[in-house]
């Protein structure tokens, strides 16, 4: 889920820029409506995941069988705390690998550019 400070929020930001971006660099008719239904459907995605977490994990124990569950131990702990980590890092800093991609992402735009030349569609 695309949250503010999370890797799923950077992916979805740059679509979303990049689709507004394209409406106004002359691209298809109504590229901005598209984005702004895409934005909505962020928003509808978002709070439907929030509802499903909180109905899953904060409601109360309807199963007497899953009372005495434990939380995690530590070696459960220790694999997910590179994952936390990774997903915290490229929320808050994801230019090293914008810059990672950067060579592909030209040569495609280069590319696309010259099949629109071209007059390839």
């Amino acid at each position: 889920m695309g949250l503010p400070g999370l890797n799923g929020y950077v992916g979805e930001f740059t679509i979303l820029l990049g689709s507004w971006g394209a409406g106004q660099a002359g691209g298809p008719l109504g590229s901005h409506w598209y984005a702004g239904l895409a934005a909505i459907g962020v928003i509808l995605a978002a709070v439907y995941i929030l509802l499903m977490f909180q109905k899953m994990f904060l409601g109360p124990v309807t199963k007497e069988e899953n009372r005495n569950l434990k939380d995690l131990n530590w070696r459960e702990i220790v694999t997910l705390l590179p994952l936390l980590v990774l997903i915290f890092w490229i929320g808050l800093y994801p230019k090293p690998f914008f810059m990672l991609m950067a060579p592909a992402v030209d040569k495609l735009v280069a590319a696309l550019q010259t099949a629109a030349v071209a007059g390839i569609p």
